[in-house]
């Protein structure tokens, strides 16, 4: 590239910029519209049906439109918080936008049997890529979800535009742009906003929540199975994908990763060394600098696509920062290097805590709903392998045992009223319920409802050894703690 050239694309990179922080965070501005559409979400749970919104606004990064919708419980006076949901794979019909019909056509379209059509990113890139984008129909998208609107909370879900073959920090705009809308967005607590996604989804969740150009305030994040640093995720996709697959299935891998890969190269600084510190963006000293909220971050020790040492290394940064951070890994041990499949692995799969249940959690600690209690229903042997699993998820990872013991408080909170649907003397609240999950566990008396709190600050959370010949979740048999004394006894 000459010097000339170079100038010019860095002059119109700053000019883009510039434009984004002209007027941020004003819906007319964001161009906010709101577009008709005649449609509703069933709730399985509650039997409420919640009018879903249409919405689309400006990108504030490359002022293209994208498109979300919004969920609200009815018959609330106060001010909501809301959660927004990156949700990048779903490419949305019926809004007007050429392209946007003609992808969902396409999708929509396809004979039986037939793959998803590739991404436009080939179009700009030449390298074949198969990405299976798809779409759901608007009456599921809160699937899933329902939990949040029938305890008080909004959702607006973000669509972005992954088959667009834009970049990677256009993804993040995309849901930055999303927080702003939320901000703006009448009956919503703009102190009260949270953000969440999966995958691709948490990439651009946690880089939308740490623009050091365009701030957002947000109440807490939530990224599972989180992509964040490139120049590492540059040597595992070098390394692994290489080492695991070969002939036709090295060729498919190559080009599904290259889809994210292109992403990231669009967004850094040029001239571009792969795997060198030039993504100026996307790496774990950017993020720990600049995300300015709580964060929880989800991963599994067998995921072959997104390493867990990417949420553990971010973890840690943030901490060494003094901002709050906390992690879940959910270990389920490496399969073989040679049968390791391309996927997330397990996650909660052998595990009595559900990425469901710590997310709940994390939201209702820094962003909690204006209203009385808030229902869980759990069955019986769901909450034994709940604590269960804390307790060998400390023996294993004692680096966040502070983790789990917050995370306990908060299961307790006087707000949350556990039903548990197979052993209703256990109903109650979660001070209740857990105590006495406790008590069975653990046979001993001094772990009751009055001083469960206390003891923890003081103690920590108990290792409770595993239940003889079974894996956590089952129903056989439980073994007493090694040197405690027993009721009877």
């Amino acid at each position: 590239m000459s010097a000339k050239s170079l100038r010019r694309g860095l002059f119109i990179r700053l000019l883009v910029v510039l434009a984004a922080l002209g007027g941020h965070g004003v819906a007319g501005e964001l161009d906010l519209k709101r577009l008709a559409y005649d449609g509703e979400y069933p709730s399985s749970s509650s039997g409420e049906s919640f009018a879903i919104e249409l919405l689309s606004w400006r990108n504030p990064l490359d002022g293209e439109r994208t498109y979300g919708a919004l969920l609200k419980p009815k018959g609330r006076s106060s001010r909501l918080p809301i959660v927004v949901v990156s949700d990048p794979y779903n490419v949305y019909p019926e809004t007007g936008d050429a392209v946007d019909v003609r992808w969902a056509k396409a999708v929509d379209g396809r004979e039986e049997g037939e793959p998803l059509p590739d991404s436009d990113m080939e179009v700009e890139s030449g390298v074949p890529v198969r990405i299976p984008v798809g779409r759901r129909p608007l009456e599921n998208v809160a699937e899933g979800m329902e939990w949040y609107l029938n305890n008080g909370y909004a959702l607006l879900y973000a669509f972005g535009r992954f088959y667009k073959a834009d970049s990677a920090l256009n993804d993040a705009y995309d849901v930055l742009g999303a927080i702003k809308v939320a901000e703006s967005l009448p009956g919503i607590d703009g102190a009260r906003i949270g953000v969440t996604g999966a995958s691709w989804g948490a990439f651009s969740s946690i880089y939308a929540v740490s623009r050091a150009e365009t701030p957002v305030q947000v109440a807490a994040v939530v990224g599972v199975f989180a992509p964040v640093d490139a120049p590492t995720l540059s040597d595992f996709i070098n390394g692994f994908i290489p080492a695991r697959f070969s002939g036709e299935d090295l060729e498919f891998y190559r080009s599904f990763f290259y889809s994210y890969w292109d992403r990231l190269l669009k967004s850094s600084k040029e001239p571009f060394e792969r795997g060198a510190p030039e993504w100026e963006f996307a790496t774990f000293d950017y993020a720990a600098e600049n995300v300015r909220c709580p964060v929880l971050l989800i991963c599994g020790s067998d995921d072959s696509m997104v390493p867990c040492g990417q949420s553990v290394t971010l973890t840690q940064k943030l901490l060494k920062a003094g901002k709050p951070a906390w992690c879940m890994v959910y270990d389920n041990g490496p399969p073989p290097w040679e049968e390791r499949p391309l996927s997330h692995g397990m996650g909660e799969g052998n595990s009595g805590i559900s990425v469901e249940a710590l997310a709940r959690n994390f939201f209702l600690k820094y962003m909690p709903p204006d209203v009385g209690e808030v229902e869980v229903e759990m069955r019986w042997e769901e909450v034994l392998s709940f604590l269960e699993s804390m307790g060998q998820h400390v023996e294993a990872h004692p680096e966040d045992q502070r983790n789990m013991i917050e995370f306990l408080k908060e299961a307790m909170n006087p707000i949350v009223s556990y039903r548990v649907a197979d052993m209703p003397e256990a109903s109650g609240k979660g001070a209740e319920v857990f105590s006495r999950g406790l008590n069975e566990l653990m046979r001993t008396e001094t772990w009751s409802a009055e001083t469960i709190g206390g003891r923890i600050s003081r103690e920590g959370f108990p290792v409770i050894p595993p239940r003889e010949g079974r894996p956590v979740g089952s129903g056989a048999p439980r073994r007493r703690a090694e040197g405690r004394q027993t009721k009877s006894e």
